[in-house]
């Protein structure tokens, strides 16, 4: 495979092009960050800032204070500001790809006026919710944007099929940082899942997407690096889906590495298939979202996007190709 793919040619551990070994996040931190985008992802947040962090605090054993000192050293800003940024991104995908009213994106996102969700949204995006959805424009650079910029057809020949996907339990270990990096991120992911859970070296991967490039500042994007505990087969039972099939290893892994267990959402969803390679996940996701939902009448759901890498959406085995899957509501 070339070296643009999403994929290491092998599954070995060789070095990845970071500066050092990467930095596991504070486990408390981490659990703060899992259960705010369970919150979020379920629209369960809490009605105020402040009781969303006594809630965090107090599942951290630590003070409201403490918490938002640790969380701001290890993200890079306050827990309000964590929130606030990837409810209005959420939102600004939804003004990009659908057709939905203002005030049920508003709402759905969790304000309660459409004057409180504009002013959040001009002050982070400079412009108006309304002026975002009439340009359709990228807000930030991206990997991808120069392409985006000079051929507004990129993707567009991009075939999308709606399958129905069981829910899919996996032990995933999260990155930040720009598209780009996925090669190298993955190549870390199966030193990691080497060294920890050997016995799932064969299991299919999955990609976790929660961010768009052309919204969120590269440096801020999320991506989870996952491997199915399900052998890639139906749907699992909810002992299953906590724990993992009995084949698995017992134990957590090394705490540094961030490994936590998530099971995606089952139902509908939105699939396309690219060879594996960076370009071509570019490709995909301008197909997807800047030329098939704006049209198709359909609603992303807030969950994070699935890359099956290696099997399809309907559980066949599919080697060198990815297939990009968006949820639908």
């Amino acid at each position: 495979m070339s070296d643009d793919g999403v994929l290491p040619p092998e599954r070995s551990p060789v070095p990845w092009p970071d500066d050092g070994e990467r930095r596991g996040i504070d486990p408390r931190v981490r659990t703060a960050i899992r259960r705010i985008e369970e919150a979020m992802h379920a629209v369960q947040m809490p009605e105020s800032d402040a009781i969303l962090i006594e809630e965090l605090a107090a599942e951290a054993a630590l003070s409201r204070s403490q918490l938002q000192k640790l969380f701001r050293e290890e993200v890079g800003e306050p827990i309000g500001r964590y929130v606030a940024r990837i409810r209005l991104e959420a939102a600004a995908q939804r003004l990009l790809y659908s057709h939905e009213p203002l005030m049920d994106v508003a709402i759905n996102v969790g304000y309660g006026s459409q004057q409180a969700f504009s002013r959040a949204f001009v002050r982070q995006f400079g412009v108006t919710p309304q002026a975002l959805r009439a340009t359709k424009g990228p807000m930030v650079d991206t990997e991808w944007g120069d392409l985006i910029r000079e051929d507004p057809d990129y993707g567009r020949e991009v075939e999308v099929e709606i399958h129905r996907l069981p829910a899919i339990p996996v032990r995933a270990v999260r990155f930040h940082g720009p598209y780009y990096r996925v090669p190298a991120r993955w190549v870390e992911f199966s030193t990691l899942l080497r060294r920890d859970f050997p016995a799932l070296l064969s299991a299919p991967w999955v990609g976790l997407v929660y961010d768009d490039p052309r919204l969120t500042p590269p440096e801020r994007i999320r991506y989870d690096c996952s491997v199915r505990l399900d052998g890639g087969g139906g749907p699992v039972s909810r002992q299953q889906a906590a724990t993992g099939p009995a084949s698995t290893e017992e134990g957590a892994g090394d705490p540094a590495a961030g490994w936590f267990h998530f099971t995606t959402a089952a139902g509908r969803y939105a699939c396309a298939r690219a060879p594996i390679g960076l370009i071509e996940m570019g490709r995909l996701f301008a197909g997807m979202l800047a030329h098939w939902f704006p049209y198709s009448g359909e609603r992303i759901i807030a969950a994070p996007s699935l890359m099956l890498y290696g099997h399809g959406p309907t559980g066949e085995d599919d080697p060198g190709g990815m297939w990009l899957c968006i949820g639908l509501e």
